[in-house]
């Protein structure tokens, strides 16, 4: 199976490209061939999810409420000072639960069915915006009539609408 792939977390090229196929059937901006790659997920929230997975997992088959950040790095090979930051942000937003102390880490405070792939990503990239046009740090002067902008922004609302539908507990 063909894979966009960012680090661990993947997505597969069919699920993207039925996704996208659709908006863009009336033109001819996007083709997606195989090895095709784009850097949708940012290297947090990848680690994000890869931890919140582990976190899933280890909850489901040793019912272990809390996580440390070195089992999780242990067993992801991330890098810890890295990740402590992500699950501190993951955890100032209200889907984790922080301990401090020796017997500290991190536990689930919204049930990992109830975490949406939207939520990560709003948390650790902001919205899904692809339509956020800059040119040289000023907003592009063609933005009022430019025809991609409209179907970005489907493509755009179509992602959210997917995403939404993902949660840790249907990827773990």
């Amino acid at each position: 199976m063909d894979v966009v792939s960012r680090g661990r977390f993947s997505l597969p090229l069919c699920l993207l490209k039925n996704l996208l196929t659709p908006l863009f059937n009336d033109t001819k901006i996007v083709s997606l061939k195989k090895g095709w790659c784009m850097n949708f997920i940012s290297r947090d929230t990848d680690y994000g999810i890869r931890a919140l997975l582990c976190m899933a997992d280890a909850d489901r088959k040793k019912k272990k409420k809390i996580a440390t950040v070195g089992e999780i790095v242990e067993k992801e090979d991330l890098p810890e000072r890295f990740l402590r930051r992500v699950l501190q942000r993951l955890a100032k937003k209200g889907i984790l639960r922080s301990y401090k102390g020796k017997d500290g880490g991190f536990s689930f405070r919204k049930l990992p069915d109830e975490i949406t792939l939207t939520d990560i990503i709003e948390v650790l990239q902001g919205k899904i915006d692809l339509t956020n046009c800059v040119l040289k740090g000023k907003i592009c002067p063609g933005i009022k009539k430019c025809v991609l902008r409209k179907k970005l922004k489907d493509i755009g609302r179509l992602l959210n609408k997917e995403f939404k539908g993902i949660t840790i507990a249907s990827l773990s």
